[in-house]
């Protein structure tokens, strides 16, 4: 349950470039620069969301087989209770 709660949990997800910066920053400058700095803007934001969701995967995965092995767990005690 923890580690569903953990991957439930919302993180704040990187959201660049903001067109009013870009805007503001940007007016006056050539084509190449603005694209240029779109361009690292999306890049760093795209790793630093990559992190999230694969942190976040990963915590879902890891629930999903302690939920697994606990049924496995308990089916097997059940089984094992009928027999006494």
């Amino acid at each position: 349950m923890l580690l569903a709660i953990l991957a439930i949990k919302t993180y704040e997800f990187r959201m660049d470039p903001k067109p009013r910066g870009l805007y503001e920053g940007y007016i006056k400058k050539k084509a190449e620069d603005t694209l240029e700095a779109i361009t690292v803007t999306v890049i760093h934001s795209f790793k630093e969301n990559e992190k999230i969701i694969c942190t976040k995967a990963k915590l879902l995965n890891y629930g999903f087989y302690f939920l697994f092995f606990s049924l496995i767990i308990i089916l097997f005690s059940v089984s094992k209770i009928d027999l006494i």
